[in-house]
């Protein structure tokens, strides 16, 4: 606040009052503070990032963190998460279209399991099954591993077990 107060200008100082406010709960609070961090530095990748993931937050505001995300992604083309989160946001609005070509680019910059794994699921929901077993190949050593990885996953996120049935 002390620099605030001083230059309340400051991009980087309002971005980190919006970290503060939403680690102490304050949804709305933290997303004025990235806002105003963003008006005064538009480049500001952390804040973008923060403010998407704000938006996909439910309930879900994807139009809104497309918007941000996409800004991001421009400014930071080889920002790998801001390429994930953009291709969640597509992903709930259900343009596979686009979220297959952020799910690319983030695959490009950095290999990472559980992107490929959210692409697959992604194709799958498309119906492109071919596209979806590429994404989903797992090597056989590590499928029960793998598999019980995922069911944690799901569990931890209420899901129950999505893989029995």
């Amino acid at each position: 606040e002390k620099a605030l107060a001083e230059k309340p200008d400051h991009p980087e100082a309002n971005f980190l009052m919006g970290v503060a406010v939403e680690h102490l709960g304050d949804k709305k609070a933290a997303e004025d503070w990235y806002k105003k961090a963003l008006s005064f530095d538009a480049a500001m990748v952390d804040a973008s990032l923060n403010l998407g993931a704000m938006y996909l937050d439910p309930p879900a505001r994807p139009d809104e963190a497309i918007a941000v995300l996409k800004a991001a992604a421009e400014k930071a083309p080889d920002a790998f998460d801001v390429q994930t989160n953009l291709a969640y946001a597509y992903a709930l609005k259900d343009d596979y279209a686009n979220a297959s070509k952020a799910y690319e680019a983030a695959l490009a910059k950095k290999e990472d399991a559980d992107t490929r794994f959210a692409y697959g699921a992604l194709l799958v929901d498309a119906k492109e099954m071919p596209k979806a077993a590429e994404q989903l190949r797992i090597p056989r050593g590590t499928l029960y591993e793998e598999i019980k990885r995922i069911r944690m996953v799901f569990a931890d996120h209420g899901l129950g077990d999505y893989l029995s049935g």
